[in-house]
């Protein structure tokens, strides 16, 4: 069994060192780039289960 786990892609305000807590802030283009690189490298694996925090 393998467990992958996934943060989320970068905001402005990671690059900044700041909390974001529940501010639905936009990717840089940075963030845009680690989002799609995950995607390219989990595209062919089977999941059998997702799991997500609520925010």
């Amino acid at each position: 069994m393998s467990i992958y786990v996934i943060r989320p892609g970068e905001t402005d305000y990671d690059a900044q060192g700041r909390v974001q807590g529940s501010l639905n802030l936009p990717l840089t283009p940075r963030g845009i780039e680690q989002v799609e690189d995950i995607v390219s490298l989990l595209r062919e694996t089977e999941l059998s289960a997702i799991y997500a925090s609520p925010t």
